[in-house]
């Protein structure tokens, strides 16, 4: 069993002094995980904004995603969506079984790192297009926006760490049976299955007690 060296989940979701977070976590389907391992690398892509001049890795920190991403919710055909919800789901697309990995950013060039925030429709243009050095992210964060890291290198595979696993339909499935299913449950059951038995887990199941403290509709049609 893997050991890891940790003084409490807070090292998982705080940058403890540093600018950047400790880790960034990656989330992908199982397929693309198997290519990472044989390539040996993350590889780049370009981002799912057409107008964007950005490519890279897509990441996010556990904290801001806990409270932000979880808790923000934009309408699509007149339906609410999280944006937690429309990361897994775009993820899941041919295939249901995801993976998240957490990546130390000490192993990361600092400056081939950027941030920007999701769904803010007060930004510049350019913020969506190029992003923002990733130093600025407590300003971001500060002001309570779900924020995304875009490394614009490809990662190595030997730095990564496979942190957990879901099949997506076979949760689904399991809620609707029981009559559990429902757009904010659908969000937390996959973390829950992604960070099961990892040292987040315990991170996650703090958050969810309070998410509510943090929920924030985003009127946004796509």
């Amino acid at each position: 069993m893997q050991v890891y060296n940790y003084t409490s989940e807070k090292n998982f979701i705080t940058s403890k002094g540093k600018k950047i977070p400790r880790y960034l976590y990656h989330v992908t389907n199982e397929k693309n995980y198997n290519s990472i391992m044989k390539d040996g690398v993350i590889k780049t892509s370009h981002d799912a904004y057409l107008e964007s001049n950005l490519n890279g890795v897509f990441l996010f920190d556990l904290k801001n995603f806990l409270k932000f991403w979880c808790n923000t919710w934009f309408s699509v055909s007149d339906s609410l969506v999280s944006l937690s919800m429309a990361l897994f789901s775009r993820c899941a697309y041919r295939n249901p079984k995801i993976v998240i990995l957490r990546i130390p950013t000490k192993n990361l060039d600092t400056n081939n790192l950027r941030c920007r925030v999701e769904l803010e429709d007060e930004m510049p243009d350019t913020h969506i297009k190029n992003g923002d050095t990733a130093l600025n992210q407590k300003h971001y964060t500060r002001n309570k926006k779900p924020i995304e890291y875009i490394y614009q290198k490809v990662i190595p595979a030997n730095i990564i760490k496979k942190v957990g696993n879901a099949d997506i339909d076979m949760i689904v499935d399991n809620m609707l049976e029981t009559g559990t299913y429902s757009r904010a449950n659908y969000t937390w059951q996959i973390l829950k299955a992604l960070f099961k038995s990892s040292p987040e887990e315990k991170a996650l199941n703090i958050s969810e007690k309070f998410s509510e403290k943090y929920k924030k509709i985003v009127q946004y049609e796509c």
